[in-house]
């Protein structure tokens, strides 16, 4: 309560928050980061940006149980969220779970089928998964989509050298 008080003298709104935790979590400050997010929340608990990236933290720092839960908590609250599927695909991934991320990433992209983001952790879980020929083809689909996505060459150096 005391901390949530402190929050509240800088007199932003939930959005100038939400800028403030991100801005943060990319430093590494995650107490403070997961503080303000939790004081979002408690204002707004439909605030899924700031419900998602509370979930990243944790997921960064290897608390994936507590990741998943709460970017499920996001998808039960409003499925078609597609940062919470490439979140979770994300620490379903880096959880050891690559069959499990790539239901996740599959079930994005039924709602979303150009989203590269959506794309990236596919090609990522069957490269995990050691899928080449599909992952080949997730590949090509990436670049038809976006032939200068930031990741394309990065995952076609990983797919060449296998």
């Amino acid at each position: 309560i005391i901390a949530f008080k402190k929050i509240d003298t800088l007199s932003l709104d939930l959005d100038q928050l939400f800028l403030m935790a991100r801005k943060k979590a990319f430093n590494k400050e995650t107490d403070e980061a997961r503080l303000i997010c939790k004081r979002i929340l408690a204002a707004a608990p439909n605030f899924h940006d700031a419900r998602t990236l509370l979930a990243r933290t944790y997921a960064w720092n290897k608390e994936y149980e507590t990741a998943k839960r709460l970017l499920n908590n996001v998808l039960l609250r409003d499925e078609t969220y597609v940062d919470a599927y490439v979140a979770l695909a994300d620490a379903q991934l880096w959880n050891d779970s690559a069959s499990v991320s790539l239901e996740i990433a599959k079930k994005g992209l039924t709602l979303y089928p150009v989203n590269e983001d959506l794309h990236v952790r596919t090609i990522k879980a069957l490269l995990a998964l050691n899928r080449l020929p599909e992952a080949k083809a997730a590949l090509k689909k990436l670049y038809q989509i976006n032939p200068n996505n930031s990741d394309y060459e990065a995952l076609n150096r990983r797919i060449d050298s296998r």
